[in-house]
């Protein structure tokens, strides 16, 4: 078997690589060719399914009374404390950034004081998004039981009154 000066011949070589169908130009290329369009998100034509302003209508239709009931004091407390919770998620990566600054500022100027206190620091910052996170948990899950809870005792009041469950026994067809 006589053999180039190039290598091995690429049909018998071990392992061989091939390339990915329907890669190219670029690392992964676009799979898609020019006159295949995209599928729009909504598949009606790229129009979304709502808009923002009808969505948000329709839901302070349905969920705005709860703000509004009986339980308002209740409801209103759990929004708050869920949106401060929230924010107080997003500042815990912001205070590991400026710790992972100041700790690099510590180890360039080889201050081990320094590195020490930042240690401490960093638990602090561990512990409160433990329980930052562990609140958020269940201040969340309190909010969606109780608005559930509402909702619930609202439909059932709505279908008890004036009778309707007696009205099913005049209406045919199966009722289970």
């Amino acid at each position: 078997m006589a053999q180039s000066g190039n290598g091995p011949e690429p049909s018998k070589t071990r392992n061989q690589v091939r390339p990915m169908t329907g890669a190219g130009p670029g690392v992964m290329g676009d799979r898609r060719s020019a006159n295949r369009a995209r599928r729009p998100t909504s598949g009606k034509g790229g129009v979304p399914l709502v808009s923002w302003p009808t969505f948000l209508k329709q839901f302070f239709k349905i969920a705005g009374p709860y703000w509004t009931s009986e339980r308002k004091k209740k409801a209103i407390f759990l929004t708050v404390a869920l949106f401060v919770l929230t924010v107080l998620q997003v500042g815990v990566p912001v205070a590991i950034n400026r710790w992972m600054r100041a700790l690099f500022d510590a180890l360039e100027a080889r201050e081990m004081t320094q590195f020490a206190h930042l240690s401490g620091i960093l638990l602090v910052i561990i512990f409160s998004n433990v329980a930052i996170v562990n609140f958020h948990l269940r201040v969340k899950r309190r909010l969606q039981i109780d608005w559930r809870d509402w909702l619930n005792e609202r439909v059932w009041n709505g279908w008890m009154s004036g009778g309707k469950h007696y009205e099913l026994a005049f209406i045919a067809g199966r009722h289970i």
